[in-house]
């Protein structure tokens, strides 16, 4: 068997300017959640496969087809995680965070998941995925702080006109069964029209037909019973509280009874935020929900919580395909030191250091090029000063620090004053 140097379908490598660009949005997220008060945390990129199928729900896509399952060596079931949810759940349950930390616990991760789908433009196998939890908080206040960091993220990014938050809310347990009993005869009587994967789903669970992309069940998903019309007072109040909330702060949403989302610790509020701009198809960019049943199922006390999820790979495809937002590529180094010669090629290296120290992003050659090679090396790279020293400049102490932009030179002293100085004219 030949061996392949392409990447395993459905993954892909990121790097150079793609690279600095997932940081530089990656940045704009963290910073984001550091400011509503969030907290990161990391959990293991593999969990016993018990985790999901229990959290997921049995019956879901998710476990049924697209779920990385393997044996270890001591033939347990293990699972490469689909979704970070679950396992930060299992971690505050495991480490008794709730209640050491106490609530609200305000957590966000960035994750790299694998689900077993079809890859697509901006569906990968290997994905990652930035995600943001409250643990502790029933009210509808805590619905709005979540929604609102999503909102800030997407103005943060640029992308603001073009995304839109979708809301629903598909109630508890207790007013979920008679929305799906209503919704269960309305199928039933639509039954030739269904996909087959829907005919297996209004056995084992009917709202996920709500949630089916092939056209013929999203035409009859159209006039399903709404899940609003179903909500018992306690969730109707909640819901009703959310929209008063948001129409206070000024977050533009509208209410679609279509969202319900693919998994089953969903309850209450579900949403999405969805991406309306110049692409043949809407995409939703992020979505999530309450999941107040989720520590309880797992074995905790009741705790109610909620989130959401936003794939990075989708988001830098929109990023990078839209003409709103321009992101940046990577910046030269602010200085570069070409070494004149063999004699002052360690020289260079220790100046770089120093420079380095003071927090200036500078390089010298490491390849042993010519002077000529290392100026044309410099220009490359985009670097907005370099400074020529060769054994001349060390014996006398003095050299150049040279805009690479104007050729304006500027004298600058080899001695204890050099990082400083240095400074002074990049800042100027």
């Amino acid at each position: 068997m030949s061996f392949s140097l392409r990447s395993p379908r459905g993954t892909r490598n990121i790097f150079l300017d793609d690279s600095y660009q997932w940081s530089f949005v990656l940045d704009i997220m963290k910073r984001q959640a550091n400011l509503y008060g969030f907290t990161r945390v990391r959990t293991p990129v593999f969990e016993y496969t018990e985790l999901f199928s229990r959290t997921s729900g049995e019956s879901s896509d998710i476990v049924q087809k697209e779920m990385y399952t393997f044996l270890d060596r001591s033939g347990r079931s293990l699972t490469l995680r689909p979704e970070g949810t679950a396992g930060v759940a299992k971690a505050l349950l495991e480490l008794g965070t709730l209640v050491k930390h106490g609530t609200p616990c305000c957590l966000f991760y960035i994750l790299p998941c694998y689900r077993y789908e079809k890859p697509q433009a901006n569906r990968l196998r290997e994905f990652t995925q930035f995600g943001v939890e409250i643990f502790g908080s029933s009210s509808p206040l805590a619905d709005a702080k979540v929604l609102l960091l999503g909102d800030s993220i997407f103005k943060s990014l640029g992308l603001s006109e073009n995304i839109i938050l979708k809301l629903n809310s598909v109630g508890c347990n207790k007013c979920r069964q008679s929305y799906i009993k209503a919704l269960k005869d309305y199928l039933i009587e639509n039954f030739p029209n269904l996909c087959i994967t829907c005919v297996e789903r209004l056995k084992s669970n009917p709202m996920r037909i709500l949630d089916c992309k092939s056209e013929s069940c999203k035409k009859i998903s159209k006039k399903a019973p709404s899940t609003l019309d179903f909500l018992c007072k306690d969730c109707k109040e909640h819901f009703t509280n959310i929209r008063l909330y948001l129409d206070s702060l000024g977050l533009r949403y509208t209410v679609d009874k279509t969202i319900v989302r693919g998994l089953d610790y969903y309850t209450g509020t579900v949403f999405e935020f969805v991406y309306e701009g110049p692409f043949s198809e809407k995409i939703s960019v992020c979505g999530g929900g309450r999941y107040d049943n989720l520590i309880q199922d797992l074995g905790g006390q009741s705790t109610p919580a909620l989130g959401f999820g936003i794939g990075i790979d989708r988001l830098m495809l929109i990023l990078n395909t839209q003409s709103e937002v321009t992101l940046p590529k990577k910046p030269g180094p602010d200085v570069y030191i070409v070494s004149a010669d063999s004699y002052s090629q360690v020289s260079c290296l220790n100046l770089t250091k120093k420079l380095i120290e003071y927090g200036i992003v500078a390089e010298c050659d490491i390849m042993e090029r010519s002077l000529t090679s290392q100026l044309k090396y410099a220009n490359k790279l985009n670097a907005k000063f370099n400074i020529v020293v060769g054994k001349k400049e060390l014996d006398s102490k003095e050299a150049f620090l040279k805009n690479m932009t104007t050729g304006e030179k500027f004298k600058i002293l080899l001695d204890e004053h050099f990082c400083t100085n240095t400074i002074k004219i990049l800042k100027n």
